[in-house]
């Protein structure tokens, strides 16, 4: 808890972020009560987006009965949030026989690793939700057979595995993972090989219908798209077989930005191979963990297939899509290091250090990125603000080196609706990204009533500057050549070009 403190740092104040609130603010502030709420963000999303998140809609529309345009509230419930999620997977490994040091560094790693940094920060994203409930459902399908009533707790894991659905689409592809717990273990957790007989079969009918039809129901919703819904860029990715591996590797590298051989030589990533392999390596020429390493390390895999089956159609990549599938490392990675610290015997205090570090060394990269989105929403925040000053304007131009699929998405259209759904007033009427020459050739012609907006001098500085919005912030940096403190910075250039 106190390393994510200081990683996140909840109480500092921010603004809501401008991407996702650009469009949530006005649907949640001119409906009344958590019922109107959610249903206008329904109606919006299904007919616009073609999507059908209505877990992540419901907790939205009562998160602002509950707690308005306080940041700060929302900021701490998403903390506390991470927090019983980061417990769920320390219990949850535990009840599959997980030793204390791999719970504490499984659960440690929806802490520090890249993948886990966004969803303690970005409020509205619906994989934190989900993965509660996969939890919850994980726990139900161990020990099943013992139950009193197994089909009543095959109902109760798909009625949890549908909430997952529908807080988040992709989350389905743990779903694999999941029914592979429910018939590969005994009532203490220990893993063998599947139980597809008569009561295993119907365990698995019942716990897995309800979640694949609704998978299957936003699936062709979303096909349904129109050519501006966000669901129709599935498909556009480009990459093949190399953005593919990119996205299987994604959840096994805790430390830095880049999926390449090079990321390896990170200290994170090194202690953590270096932990994996000699632990996995140990429990499968041993007897007692082996069925564990083969089933567990099965669904491991099972995981790493699913984001990149899931993902590589997609053409974008926010580390936060990993964060689901980060629960196959955990696991192995949990039972790598019981080997080791039987291994060890009385130096078992070496694998508890070795983990300890792999978990610090993993933490500044991820607070980096914490550290910079802040000040982006900072920055951000105080740019939409200053839109308002121009009443001459007619049109917001960004100049951006890559461009988005879908115009609407662009940065420039994004701040422009935030700002008016922030109350700012006389926002002019257009905003859009355009390409490096295109801003060129705009500034050439001296053309008036243009906002210019440029982040870190995209497209080379501006001939002259009407405003500067920036944040800088100091961040801590460990490779094996040794460690220190830098600075890093967010930067918007404003130019005004009217009368």
């Amino acid at each position: 808890m106190v390393l994510a403190l200081v990683m996140y740092r909840p109480w500092v104040p921010r603004p809501f972020d401008t991407l996702d609130f650009s469009e949530f603010l006005p649907l949640l502030t001119g409906a009344e009560g958590p019922l109107d709420r959610f249903l206008t963000l329904v109606r919006y999303y299904g007919g616009e987006h073609a999507r059908v998140n209505l877990a992540s809609y419901a907790a939205l529309a009562l998160k602002w009965s509950l707690f308005g345009d306080q940041v700060a509230l929302w900021q701490w419930a998403r903390f506390g949030q991470m927090l019983l999620l980061v417990a769920g997977v320390a219990l949850v490994l535990r009840k599959l026989r997980v030793g204390t040091l791999g719970a504490l560094t499984g659960a440690g790693l929806f802490v520090v690793a890249k993948v886990a940094g966004e969803a303690w920060t970005r409020l509205t994203m619906g994989e934190p939700l989900g993965i509660l409930a996969i939890l919850a459902a994980l726990w139900l399908s161990i020990g099943w057979r013992d139950a009193k009533h197994p089909d009543r707790r095959a109902l109760a894991v798909a009625l949890l595995a549908t909430i997952a659905v529908l807080a988040k689409e992709m989350v389905a592809g743990v779903l694999p993972f999941l029914w592979l717990i429910g018939v590969a273990t005994d009532g203490e957790g220990r893993f063998g090989p599947p139980k597809l007989d008569a009561a295993g079969r119907r365990w698995l009918v019942l716990s897995a219908t309800l979640p694949i039809l609704v998978f299957g129901g936003a699936a062709l919703l979303a096909l349904q798209g129109g050519a501006q819904a966000f669901t129709s860029i599935y498909g556009e990715a480009e990459g093949g077989v190399a953005r593919f591996v990119r996205l299987l590797a994604r959840p096994w590298l805790l430390q830095g930005m880049r999926v390449e051989v090079m990321a390896l030589l990170l200290p994170a990533n090194t202690l953590f191979a270096v932990l994996l392999l000699v632990g996995v390596r140990r429990g499968v020429a041993g007897t007692e963990r082996r069925a564990a390493f083969l089933w567990g390390g099965l669904g491991a895999l099972s995981l790493s297939v699913a984001i990149a089956v899931l993902y590589s159609p997609w053409p974008y990549f926010n580390f936060y899509y990993g964060l689901p599938f980060l629960l196959g490392p955990a696991l192995l990675l949990g039972y790598a290091l019981d080997e080791l610290v039987e291994l060890a015997g009385r130096a078992a205090w070496v694998p508890w250090v070795a983990a300890s570090l792999m978990l610090l060394a993993s933490a500044p990269s991820t607070a980096h990125t914490a550290a910079f989105n802040l000040a982006l929403q900072q920055v951000n925040g105080e740019g939409t603000a200053a839109l308002g000053r121009f009443p001459g304007a007619e049109r917001i131009v960004l100049a951006s080196r890559d461009m988005v699929h879908l115009s609407w998405a662009g940065t420039a259209p994004t701040l422009r609706r935030y700002a008016l759904a922030t109350g700012v007033t006389t926002v002019p009427p257009e905003a859009v990204d355009l390409s490096c020459p295109e801003v060129g050739d705009l500034l050439s012609t001296g053309t008036q009533g243009i906002v210019y907006l440029s982040y870190h001098h995209a497209c080379g500085p501006f001939p002259a500057t009407t405003a500067r919005f920036g944040r800088a912030f100091s961040y801590a940096y460990i490779t094996w050549a040794g460690g220190g403190i830098e600075r890093d910075s967010v930067v918007l250039d404003l130019l005004y070009l009217g009368p």
